[in-house]
């Protein structure tokens, strides 16, 4: 007898390379789940999805009280109707809508916590979440350190928190390719991982502009293809790029795999200060490489000190020119055997695919 397939639903954002590039890639070739997906986005490949239920992307991006509200309203039209249909529904990121919906929910209901939707929450998110949080049957977040937090403000929730990472595929890639790393005569320096204000990108580039490095030895790298920059952000980032002295290029189009690896494997610094996070994926794939990154306190990366991953890290921005003066460009910290032992894409595809088959009702 052929068993039947797992039928899940995925509600997120369809674009999302963390989504679709990466996590379903690698459950889709498992061939143990079917999967539909309710996305907040347009426009991304549906090659891994039965069927897609598009909720319209101008209500997603508009401030407007009344957008926001159709918003809710469809959103919640859809998700009563769809979600009794399935085997397994998986929350990624939570949304302040999913509180609505919680009175059709099964035993059989994942909410994978991103970071940002709890960091930088609000006390009427806040109280939504705690209720929603009750509700489901399994959470998950990608760090020990967030998973501590989280406890602290839910105390609840303990026995259902899972800490597991995202499938990083361009970790096994950039380790596959490593010996393809290329010479450059400019030190390339990558700011931020997105085009979202949140990455602070001005106040890292002022922090460069201020720094004694001399600007015509570096090249800066600015990756716009992900993230939710208005036009007007992005053209104040450019224009304070401009003014630096150095050479610079803005990314806009989205890289493929080879592109994406090469990126990381030719990037002498990647600084990640952004507002808030839980786990960077680009970060790892930085340090995957050898390469050197520069964070912030704030972002509590204590798990990976705790692993003996090596990087440097800053109390305030005020610290960054004087962080950027003393590196040593040529004396790169030797991260990649830690980084591919414990986030490997196979080991990681494994614990989610375990989490899939224990939660089947």
């Amino acid at each position: 007898m052929v068993k039947r397939k797992l039928r899940v639903l995925i509600v997120g954002d369809g674009k999302s390379n963390i989504i679709s590039e990466n996590f379903i890639d690698f459950l889709y070739q498992k061939n143990n789940f079917v999967f539909d997906i309710i996305s907040f986005k347009k426009n991304f490949s549906r090659k891994y999805y039965r069927k897609v239920y598009s909720i319209p992307e101008v209500l997603t991006n508009s401030f407007k009280f009344f957008h926001s509200l159709r918003f809710f309203v469809l959103f919640i039209i859809y998700g009563s109707r769809i979600i009794r249909k399935y085997d397994i529904v998986h929350f990624h990121m939570f949304y302040s809508g999913i509180f609505f919906l919680t009175p059709f929910f099964k035993d059989n209901i994942i909410l994978t916590i991103w970071g940002s939707d709890f960091l930088r929450s609000n006390k009427l998110k806040n109280f939504f979440l705690s209720y929603t949080l009750k509700k489901v049957k399994i959470v998950t977040c990608t760090s020990s350190d967030l998973a501590n937090e989280l406890v602290k403000s839910y105390p609840n929730i303990k026995n259902k928190l899972q800490v597991i990472p995202y499938i990083l595929k361009y970790v096994g890639l950039i380790n596959d390719n490593y010996s393809k790393r290329s010479i450059f005569k400019k030190t390339r320096i990558v700011v931020g991982s997105n085009s979202n204000y949140a990455q602070n990108h001005l106040k890292i580039l002022n922090a460069i502009k201020l720094s004694k490095i001399k600007k015509k030895s570096i090249h800066i790298i600015l990756p716009f293809s992900y993230g939710r920059g208005s036009e007007n952000y992005k053209k104040k980032v450019y224009n304070y790029a401009s003014s630096i002295g150095c050479t610079f290029e803005i990314i806009n189009d989205r890289l493929n795999d080879d592109d994406l690896v090469e990126l990381r494997l030719n990037s002498d610094i990647f600084i990640n200060l952004q507002q808030s996070d839980q786990l960077s994926g680009a970060m790892l794939e930085t340090l995957c490489a050898n390469n050197i990154v520069i964070t912030g306190k704030w972002l509590n990366y204590k798990s990976l000190n705790e692993l003996g991953i090596k990087f440097y890290e800053i109390n305030n921005f005020s610290e960054l020119p004087n962080i950027l003066n003393t590196i040593n460009f040529f004396s790169k910290p030797k991260n990649r055997k830690i980084i591919t032992n414990m986030y490997s894409p196979l080991k990681t595809l494994n614990k989610w695919s375990d989490i899939y088959e224990s939660i089947k009702t």
